[in-house]
């Protein structure tokens, strides 16, 4: 998989808030990721992560956590799970814990494959959340890749855990964010599990899917755009 594709995929997933149909909402991301090599699973595909797998060998599977919502449906729930990261409590926020057992059930469903995960924004500090607060996706996801993931110094502490964990991760989960982009400049503080890597921002990318609620170059600095 070209480097470029994964933060596409991810990138898919906020389809999964527009209107219409479940049925409609992936078949827009087929229509989107069809001609790289890549399809949806739908069976395990819901509004909160969407799972792909490529079409020539489908035992190669990506799992991507959406971001925040900003839509206005349900979106109370995923900014209570934002404050709840700034908090570090997110052990105790049912959108984590959602999140990490949908993960965990997508993987037990297919016993064979072999899993990517990745994820932008809230998606992103989900994404970790979920790979160290369980072993057994530790021992079945091969790579995490998030992108511009918020982290707060609380939200990092809380992740601690053990050498034998770090030592798992270290290798295994990669944190992607651009120069400037204010929600993952927490990983400068505090460094997560895995390892940071940082990109210059492209220049003249549209708004992301914060809109209004973010400056106009704000937006464009989270954007997913900045990495493909």
């Amino acid at each position: 998989m070209s480097e470029d594709l994964l933060p596409f995929l991810t990138q898919q997933t906020y389809k999964m808030v527009s209107k219409g149909s479940k049925k409609k909402r992936l078949a827009e991301i087929d229509n989107a990721v069809l001609g790289h090599g890549y399809r949806t699973v739908r069976n395990s595909s819901n509004r909160d992560m969407v799972t792909y797998e490529n079409i020539s060998d489908p035992s190669q599977k990506v799992i991507s956590h959406r971001g925040t919502d900003t839509s206005g449906k349900k979106t109370y729930k995923e900014i209570k799970a934002d404050l709840s990261l700034a908090l570090g409590l997110q052990d105790h926020d049912p959108e984590f814990k959602k999140r990490s057992n949908r993960t965990k059930a997508i993987v037990k469903k297919h016993p064979d494959d072999n899993f990517k995960l990745s994820g932008h924004s809230f998606g992103g500090s989900s994404a970790t959340h979920a790979i160290t607060s369980s072993s057994m996706l530790r021992g079945r996801i091969d790579s995490v890749d998030t992108y511009n993931a918020g982290f707060t110094p609380l939200f990092t502490n809380a992740l601690k855990h053990g050498s034998k964990v770090k030592k798992d991760l270290k290798d295994k989960v990669t944190h992607h964010r651009v120069l400037g982009d204010i929600v993952s400049e927490g990983i400068r503080v505090t460094k997560p599990v895995g390892k940071v890597m940082e990109h210059k921002a492209k220049d003249d990318l549209p708004d992301s899917v914060f809109g209004d609620n973010f400056s106009a170059r704000q937006g464009q600095i989270h954007s997913l755009e900045n990495f493909y």
